[in-house]
């Protein structure tokens, strides 16, 4: 079985991509006339491009999961420090004999508690970030010019769904 996809230009300088496949999986790539992004490239080096670009791909949805599971994590300490200071405040005011400077220190200390929490959790975030911008900056360096795509015609070599129906 041979497939092959082509890939035309209505201009002047006519481009055609094949891929082979047979039993025996043989890939044979015809180079377009006037992509420099590709020229002078082997097979194996189009392959880790195509390969560090679905890799780089990945790891960018890793750092953004990991960037809103910290950001969920400092939602919930937020919370469970209004649940703290909630539980301490209606002890406090049970607790008529204790002077207010010391109500006022354990308050203050659950909010220090809380702020140390909320502040490593958001320099892991930056960090995620961080990592995020290298990776798309260096993307953006090595990226190709890709040529603009209109006028370009996909076709498989097969009839098109709507023309076996009529």
């Amino acid at each position: 079985k041979l497939t092959q996809y082509t890939v035309q230009q209505p201009l002047p300088n006519s481009c055609t991509v094949g891929y082979f496949i047979d039993e025996v999986t043989h890939f044979k790539i015809k180079a377009c006339i006037g992509e420099p992004t590709f020229q002078g490239m082997s097979f194996l080096d189009k392959v880790k491009k195509a390969g560090k670009a679905v890799v780089d791909s990945g790891a960018k949805t890793m750092l953004r999961t990991d960037v809103a599971f910290l950001e969920r994590q400092i939602n919930q300490r937020k919370q469970k420090f209004g649940v703290e200071v909630y539980e301490l405040m209606e002890q406090l005011e049970l607790d008529t004999g204790m002077p207010t400077e010391e109500k006022e220190t354990k308050i203050r200390l659950a909010f220090d508690k809380a702020r140390k929490d909320i502040a490593v959790t958001q320099a892991k975030i930056e960090v995620k970030q961080e990592e995020m911008l290298a990776m798309e900056n260096e993307s953006i360096s090595t990226a190709p010019v890709i040529p603009p795509s209109s006028g370009v015609v996909l076709t498989n070599g097969q009839p098109a769904q709507s023309q076996t129906d009529s």
